[in-house]
Parts: C-alpha cells; structure tokens; sequence
C-alpha cells in the first residue's frame, strides 16, 4: 500500500502477520473502512479476523491461529490498518484487538463487559483512545482532552463514565496526578465535585 492515506502497521510475530494478512487484504480491509467512515461521518473502528490457522509458538508447539486486522478510520480517507496473531485459544474481539493495535485502551471498544451500556459503558472512552492512536500514526496533535480520557479505559478504579466525558482538561490531568500517588479515591471525588460546578463539556 502506497497510498499517503493508508498506513498498514504490523505487530508482534510479523512474519506470520504478513504471511496470513497480506498487503492486498489490508488494502480490501482499509478500503471497507474508508468508506464506513465516510458514510458515518465521524471516526470508524473494524476489526477482521482469518479462519484459524496452524502455526508455531514460541516454544516450538503447534496451535491453532488467528490473524487479526483493526482499521481507525477517519470521514476524510486517513485509515490505519494493524495487522497481528493470536492463538485462538486465548482469543476474544477485544483480546484481538489489543494484540493487533498494541493498545488495550482502544481494544476496549469490543470488550462486551466494558461497552453494555449505562452509565459505565466505556465505549465513548475508547474512542477517544482511538482518536489518540489515529492521531499519532497519521503525524497530528491529539486533543488533550482525549489523552487524558484514554488513560481510564483500562483504570479499574473510575469515575461513572457519564461524568468522566464531561469532565474538563484541568480536572482530567489533576484527577490524572492523583492517581499517579495512589489516590484514586481523591481523583474520583475531584471529578464528581467538578461535574457539579464545570459547564458541560461539548459533546460530553
């Protein structure tokens, strides 16, 4: 792939990567996304897997395989493409994903137990991880306030999610601080106060 748009990025086993996801099937996957993003004009997450495969781990033992490939889309064509394995023992959509994207932030996204709804679906939350990622591999600033939300897709301790969307930049990196020391308690009363007096946040 060529195009300035697309970047195909592989991950852990490459060799094996490429040998089951091919650049030409990366193209088709990235194409697909391109345009789910353009119809849905806003940012686009896919996930594709192969039929399982028989391949060697490291240790030098036959399993069954998976190739996995994530697309980020965003509605003007820029669409990251990462490509890795899993054993299929081991694998679930967001375990899948996190081992192509490197990221469990963004893997959320298709965890099921994480995204069901109510007032602690993190889905949002991965998004804005994505949003993160999308903007580092494509080479502009991500918002700060979308960094900052990334860091509580994998926090076991957090806020509702309802109030953590609306929460501002400034409380975001003080809450961020607090539980750099260990003081998830503090961070999650600070966010709450906050939601309290803060104006919403746009789109939160």
């Amino acid at each position: 792939m060529t195009d300035a748009q697309v970047q195909l990025i592989y991950r852990g086993d490459t060799w094996l990567a490429k040998r089951f996801i091919t650049p030409a099937a990366a193209a088709a996957f990235a194409a697909k996304a391109q345009r789910a993003a353009a119809e849905a004009g806003e940012l686009t997450l896919m996930q594709d897997q192969t039929d399982p495969f028989s391949a060697r781990n490291a240790e030098g033992r036959r399993m069954l395989t998976l190739g996995v490939m994530v697309a980020i889309a965003d509605p003007i064509g820029r669409v990251g493409v990462w490509a890795g394995v899993i054993a299929q023992y081991r694998s679930t959509p967001a375990k899948a994903a996190a081992c192509a994207l490197g990221d469990p932030a963004v893997a959320v996204y298709w965890d099921p137990a994480r995204t069901r709804g109510g007032s602690r679906d993190l889905r949002r939350v991965a998004r804005a991880a994505a949003r993160v990622l999308h903007a580092r591999t494509f080479g502009y600033p991500p918002e700060e306030h979308d960094v900052l939300l990334a860091e509580f897709a994998t926090r076991k301790i957090r806020p509702l999610t309802r109030v953590l969307v609306r929460a501002s930049v400034d409380t975001l990196a003080a809450a961020s601080a607090l539980y750099q020391v260990q003081r998830a308690d503090v961070a999650i009363e600070l966010i709450k106060l906050a939601a309290t007096i803060e104006p919403p946040k746009a789109g939160g």
